[in-house]
């Protein structure tokens, strides 16, 4: 009569049991989904970031190829001032000789 007893008593023991255990369950679950959606959101995150890294590296490469034309320009520009500064002094030089000359032949 008590081994029967005993298996009641044990009865209401695992019905309160398994309520909590239940109750811990779900809850695991639910941490479980909020860790999933927060892989899939940090996964997200890193394919922007990945996406925004690649545009910002075309935009440097971009920048890089323009500073290359800037400084191919600037040695034309500065051999073109140079040529033309060559020939304003030769002319003004020509000019003053032949102006010396002249001068000289008129006296």
């Amino acid at each position: 009569m008590e081994l029967v007893a005993s298996r009641f008593d044990s009865l209401k023991h695992y019905k309160v049991v398994i309520k909590d255990m239940t109750a811990t369950l779900d809850s695991c679950y639910s941490v479980i989904q909020l860790g999933q959606k927060l892989n899939v959101a940090q996964t997200q995150k890193i394919a922007s970031l990945q996406q925004e890294n690649t545009d910002l590296n075309k935009i440097i490469e971009s920048c890089n190829r323009e500073q290359l034309v800037y400084k191919d320009i600037q040695k034309r520009y500065t051999i073109e001032t140079r040529r033309k500064k060559t020939w304003k002094f030769l002319g003004i030089g020509v000019g003053a000789g032949f102006l010396t000359a002249v001068l000289l032949l008129a006296l």
